[in-house]
């Protein structure tokens, strides 16, 4: 079965984590979370929306997959 697509956090997580690693050496995974955490909730609602639709045109190929993947599986 094809994976589950990212959801909006977990890209920008993605696409942050080695920043806040190379700010905050020997930050611990909890802290890391945190931080990502703070700067998702502080992005604005234009920043936040670029990955929502990224997020959305995964969703979407996630689905044609599945479904073409469903129908070659089939009993």
């Amino acid at each position: 079965a094809p994976r589950l697509p990212c959801s909006p956090f977990v890209l920008f997580s993605n696409k942050i984590r080695q920043s806040v690693k190379d700010e905050n050496p020997g930050i611990e995974f909890l802290e890391m979370g945190r931080k990502i955490g703070e700067k998702w909730r502080a992005l604005d609602s234009e920043e936040r929306k670029k990955f929502e639709e990224e997020a959305g045109v995964l969703r979407l190929s996630y689905l044609e997959k599945k479904k073409q993947w469903e129908n070659q599986n089939k009993r």
